[in-house]
């Protein structure tokens, strides 16, 4: 057999080297992705994964079409705390693309504080429409989400929020305060108040006056343990005071009934949930106050200068007014002159509002 001439077994080495660098770069890919997939991800790393797939890919995944749009509203459910389902229509501020091709996106809660980073197969659906940028609370009990029950009024007792709506409430205002401007606000839908705080307190009042002496029933929850917020009681309008942040009417010229377990500033009782804020501390009765994403129940009485408390069905102040030197108009009974209001509170985290309901006595 005739041997071949070095120069032809040059040629087919060659040939065999060109011939496998394309495999050699792909083993070398398919080598870093797999190394990549099994290095477990730090929080800032998974940050800038997402981030990643703004860029030219590096392997050989099929970049997978996108569903939604920037401005789009998608469904979107987040388990906020155990056992507490929060579901909402969430904005699409971001378009992404993963590693691999798989379509992602960054949305935003509807109260404009959290953004996640959630791939396609985790947004079942479009929201019907942005109007629809409430939150919705659930509770999961034996994995069944079950939403708060409807509106229905006690037999004797007046609804003063219909569970979908504002109605008859209103926020209050801020002016001439540069960067404490904005008072907060409220959510309304499926029979719940949230709370959504801004960069100074706001309060949200019901602009129908209230009788001289009244029972006033509603059920509040706390979604962090440091949330804070309060019920005010027998304060005039607040838009025709003068103030610069009208939410200050009801904290001069009412009475605050507490929601806070820190008992901020000072961790004074009459700071606590249960007090009358700076007057009386919450001492008449056991305090038991449910745990966080469980539902409480005030009952409050407004009677003249007397003024009851009882949280979860036990009484825990019994207060009697006797007057304010520095705020003389302070506890002043409701009028047909002077007209005296209620109304909730944003100060820190979002509390949950509902049951509202006034029987005058």
């Amino acid at each position: 057999m005739e041997s071949s001439s070095p120069e032809g077994e040059l040629d087919a080495l060659e040939r065999t080297l060109l011939a496998s660098i394309p495999l050699i770069r792909r083993a070398r890919r398919n080598c870093l992705v797999v190394r990549k997939r099994a290095r477990p991800q730090r929080a800032e790393e998974a940050s800038s994964t997402a981030r990643a797939t703004e860029m030219t890919k590096q392997t050989d995944d099929v970049v997978q079409p996108h569903r939604f749009k920037v401005g789009e509203f998608v469904a979107f459910t987040e388990e906020r705390l155990p056992g507490l389902v929060w579901a909402g229509e969430w904005e699409v501020v971001g378009i992404l693309t993963g590693d691999h091709g798989e379509p992602q996106y960054r949305i935003r809660s509807p109260d404009q504080v959290r953004i996640n980073v959630v791939a396609e197969r985790d947004l079942p659906s479009r929201a019907t429409a942005p109007a629809l940028t409430d939150i919705v609370l659930s509770r999961r009990i034996g994995g069944d989400i079950v939403t708060s029950p409807p509106v229905g009024g006690t037999p004797g007792f007046e609804e003063l929020f219909d569970g979908t709506s504002l109605g008859d409430w209103t926020m209050s205002t801020i002016q001439n305060q540069p960067g404490r401007d904005n008072s907060g606000s409220f959510l309304a839908r499926a029979g719940i108040l949230e709370a959504q705080p801004g960069t100074d307190i706001g309060l949200l009042w019901l602009t129908r006056p209230m009788p001289p002496r009244y029972v006033l029933r509603l059920q509040w929850m706390r979604t962090a343990p440091d949330d804070n917020s309060g019920v005010y009681l027998g304060f005039p309008d607040p838009t025709k005071e003068g103030y610069d942040n009208t939410a200050y009417v009801a904290v001069n010229f009412g009475f605050e009934v507490q929601i806070d377990e820190l008992a901020r500033p000072d961790n004074a009782a009459v700071h606590r949930t249960g007090a009358v804020y700076g007057f009386k501390a919450p001492t008449d009765g056991p305090l038991v106050v449910a745990p966080v994403g469980e539902w409480n129940d005030y009952e409050i009485t407004v009677d003249g200068p007397d003024l009851t408390v009882a949280l979860n069905g036990q009484v825990v102040n019994r207060f009697h007014f006797t007057g304010d030197a520095q705020s003389p108009r302070r506890g002043l009974p409701s009028t047909v002159e002077e007209p005296r209001f209620i109304g909730l509170q944003t100060h820190t985290g979002r509390v949950l509002f509902r049951r509202i309901q006034c029987k005058a006595l």
